[in-house]
């Protein structure tokens, strides 16, 4: 999974709601970073497992994904969640459109958010 780093987006799940932070996700493919590691730091007991879903809701978003691929790693923040890393930015600019969807042990929806994500080539100057 090389890169220029990943940027941290926090997913806070309290019942049905779910919050990422930062919304939206900031990615530059030239200076970094370049990807995005979603943690999950003390998900509810009814939540098994986490999917990022890319999603085309028309403009302004952008219709294909931010990412070639998605994997799981280790949590970072203790949690007996994964973190979910993705890798191979699309090196497109515009503004990407995700789900974060958790699901319990029988593969059900229980809570999902819907927020968004920038691509740049740099920071402004």
């Amino acid at each position: 999974m090389a890169g220029k780093g990943h940027r941290q987006v926090t997913v806070t799940i309290k019942g049905v709601d779910v919050k990422c932070d930062p919304d939206p996700a900031q990615c530059y493919w030239i200076t970094g970073p370049d990807n995005i590691r979603w943690v999950f730091p003390d998900p509810p007991p009814g939540v098994e497992q986490v999917v990022i879903e890319w999603q085309n809701p028309g403009p302004p978003f952008r219709a294909e994904p931010m990412f070639h691929g998605m994997g799981a790693q280790p949590s970072t923040v203790g949690s007996r969640l994964p973190d979910l890393v993705s890798f191979g930015n699309n090196q497109i600019q515009g503004r990407y459109k995700y789900a974060v969807i958790c699901l319990d042990a029988n593969g059900k929806v229980v809570a999902q958010v819907d927020p968004g994500g920038n691509n740049d080539p740099q920071p402004p100057n």
